[in-house]
C-alpha cells in the first residue's frame, strides 16, 4: 500500500462507502436533512455529506481546497470560516458521509457484515472544533473528504479501558459511529465539555436516524457513550421511571450490565448507556465490568479487553 493509499480514499473506496450509507439510508427524509443539515443552514455544520447526491468530484474538490487552506490559512476562525465556504461551495461536507469516523467504521465493516440483518450503532457527543485550538504553533490536520482516518476503534487508550465490543472490534458486525450532535464546535474551541445544542431538535434528529436504521435492520444496538446522549435518551426508556446519573445507573444492582429497551417509532432498540471513556474517573475498572457484561448480552462477545 502506497502513503497515498494509507491517507486517502480511493475512487472504489469512495464508491464503496456511498453504497453502504445509501443501503443504510435510503431515503433522506426532511427530518434527517435537517438535523445532518446538509443545506448549511447552521453554523459550523459543514461535517456531513449528502450522499445521495455526492460523487467523487465534489470530494476531490473539497479536499484540494481544505489542504490548500491546511497550508496557506493559520488564524483558527478565518481557517474555520474558509473550510465552512468551501464546504458550501463543492456541495459536500468534509467527510464522505456522516463523520470521518462514520465513514471509518463503514469502510471497516460493511462488506463482510451488510447480509447479516444487525448493526451496531455506537455514538459520542459531538465533532471536534472545526479547528482545535493549536498545540504550540502545531495545528490539528484539517478534515479532509477523502483523508483516511482511523476511526474510534483506533483510540487505544479507549480499548484498554474495555469500552468496545469484541466482535466490532474484531470486525465481525457492522458498526456505525455517531455524533449525537452532528455540528462541529466553533474553531478554537477546547474539544471536550458540554455542547451547546444550536438545534432544538437534536433528539429527534437522532431518533430518527435510528428509526431509519430499523427499518432497514431487524435488530440495531446502540450504545451511548458519554452525559448528553445518556440525558437526551434515558427519560424514553420506559423502565427508568426516574433516571440515574450514567455513573450511578452502572454501579446500580438493578442495571450493572443490563441492557434496556429503547421504542424507536414502531421497533424497539438494545440501548446500552455508558460512561465516556476519555476519563480514568468514569471509565473505572467497574464500570467497565458494566460494559463488558452489557455487550455480552448484546451478543457482542463482551468487551474487546477486560480492564477489570
Amino acid at each position: 500500500m502506497t502513503k497515498d493509499e494509507k491517507t486517502f480514499y480511493s475512487t472504489d473506496q469512495v464508491q464503496a462507502l456511498l453504497t453502504a450509507y445509501r443501503d443504510l439510508f435510503p431515503v433522506i427524509t426532511p427530518e434527517l436533512r435537517a438535523y445532518w443539515d446538509l443545506d448549511r443552514i447552521r453554523p459550523w455544520c459543514s461535517l456531513p455529506s449528502d450522499f445521495h447526491r455526492a460523487n467523487f468530484s465534489n470530494y476531490e474538490s473539497l479536499t484540494k481546497r481544505a489542504l490548500e487552506i491546511e497550508r496557506t490559512i493559520f488564524d483558527p476562525v478565518k481557517r474555520g470560516e474558509a473550510l465552512q465556504q468551501a464546504s458550501v461551495d463543492a456541495g459536500v461536507g468534509l467527510c464522505i458521509g456522516l463523520n470521518p469516523y462514520a465513514d471509518a467504521a463503514l469502510h471497516q465493516t460493511y462488506e463482510a457484515n451488510r447480509h447479516k440483518g444487525r448493526i451496531t450503532v455506537m455514538v459520542m457527543h459531538d465533532w471536534y472544533p472545526i479547528v482545535p485550538l493549536p498545540r504550540g504553533k502545531k495545528f490539528h490536520p484539517v478534515d479532509a473528504p477523502l483523508r483516511r482516518q482511523g476511526g474510534i476503534l483506533e483510540v487505544g487508550k479507549y480499548e484498554r479501558k474495555g469500552a468496545f465490543p469484541l466482535a466490532v472490534r474484531e470486525g465481525r458486525e457492522l458498526m456505525l459511529f455517531l455524533n449525537f450532535k452532528p455540528d462541529y464546535r466553533p474553531p478554537g474551541n477546547y474539544s471536550s465539555g458540554h455542547f451547546a445544542k444550536s438545534y432544538d431538535r437534536l433528539e429527534e434528529g437522532f431518533m430518527a436516524t435510528l428509526e431509519s436504521l430499523c427499518d432497514r435492520f431487524p435488530c440495531v444496538n446502540l450504545i451511548s457513550y458519554g452525559v448528553p446522549s445518556w440525558e437526551a435518551l434515558s427519560g424514553r426508556v420506559p423502565e427508568m421511571s426516574a433516571p440515574l446519573g450514567i455513573l450511578a445507573h452502572a454501579k446500580s444492582n438493578e442495571w450493572m450490565g443490563k441492557v434496556m429497551d429503547l421504542p424507536v417509532g414502531r421497533s424497539v432498540v438494545r440501548y446500552l448507556p455508558l460512561a465516556h471513556p476519555d476519563r480514568r474517573i468514569n471509565f473505572c475498572p467497574e464500570h467497565s465490568r458494566h460494559a463488558h457484561l452489557g455487550f455480552e448480552a448484546m451478543g457482542l462477545d463482551g468487551a474487546s479487553l477486560r480492564a477489570w
